[in-house]
């Protein structure tokens, strides 16, 4: 396997990593690299998965109380004719009634003036506010190979049914629907994309472990009887002139300090880009 990629990249441009399941991970350095590797990997047809890199990854923000009526070909327009060079305009609508919202996924090419459209407060005539998606947090699921982690448009793995665990597309199936589904997963009685398999709870939980200290056991101080009549609880009252209060010192004023940011910081940075290699000969 290392000769293979050897062949392809130079020892200094790549990294591997052996996973469970008799997968192997490789670390490549450079988008020409990566494009390289991908390119042998589909001309050979071995099994691998993938992602996108950050270079062709599109910047995405919100428009939020921009009208549902707007045609998105209006927006784009506008948006370029600001220096903005847009990939996409979606309406989103309700998840339940479908009901559009004034609420607009807008994706913009990669370019420096990217973080400048925050910016932007007036649009097609309408005040808005513009703002980055909030974080999903289900895994994803590819709906080609039934496995988590990774989508079907970077997916060469072979084909799993959702619904019957068979090798071949879910749109194919012609399982009867009164016959049980089959996990292509664990192969229980359920589709593929039920969240309670085994295997997505194991995912979930490996991915969501919070490992905190125990908490220290305390035990009760038990507190006396309280008794009217006892003088030493309850001593009698007397009449003294009251004594001004002991100035504090300045230092002893705890003061916080809350630092508050009206846009979002982004870093960037051009981290490894990924490849999952099933170890297997070429056809």
């Amino acid at each position: 396997m290392v000769k293979y990629i050897t062949a392809i990249l130079e020892e200094e441009q790549y990294y591997c990593k052996a996973l469970p399941n008799e997968t192997v991970k490789i670390n490549v350095h450079s988008p020409d690299s990566y494009r390289r590797l991908i390119k042998q990997l589909q001309e050979d047809k071995i099994i691998h998965h993938t992602y996108q890199i950050r270079e062709e990854r599109a910047y995405r923000v919100v428009f939020r109380h921009l009208h549902h009526s707007i045609p998105p070909h209006e927006i784009q327009a506008e948006l370029e004719a600001l220096g903005h060079k847009v990939r996409n305009v979606l309406n989103i609508r309700h998840r339940v009634t479908k009901e559009p919202l004034p609420l607009y996924f807008v994706d913009l090419e990669p370019q420096d003036n990217n973080k400048s459209i925050y910016d932007l407060q007036l649009l097609c005539n309408m005040k808005i506010a513009v703002e980055p998606p909030r974080k999903k947090n289900h895994i994803v699921q590819c709906t080609r190979c039934q496995s988590y982690s990774h989508t079907k448009t970077y997916c060469s793995c072979p084909f799993a049914c959702v619904k019957c665990g068979g090798e071949h597309k879910t749109t194919l199936c012609t399982k009867d629907p009164a016959d049980p589904a089959t996990c292509a997963l664990c192969g229980g009685d359920h589709p593929a994309s039920y969240k309670g398999c085994f295997i997505y709870k194991n995912i979930q939980q490996a991915r969501g472990k919070i490992l905190r200290p125990p908490h220290p056991t305390v035990n009760p101080t038990p507190t006396p009887p309280v008794t009217i009549n006892d003088a030493h609880q309850f001593p009698p009252l007397t009449h003294s002139q009251p004594s001004a209060p002991a100035a504090s010192p300045l230092y002893h004023i705890p003061v916080l300090s809350l630092i508050y940011s009206s846009r979002p910081t982004y870093q960037i940075s051009s981290p490894p880009f990924s490849t999952n290699l099933k170890q297997c000969s070429a056809n």
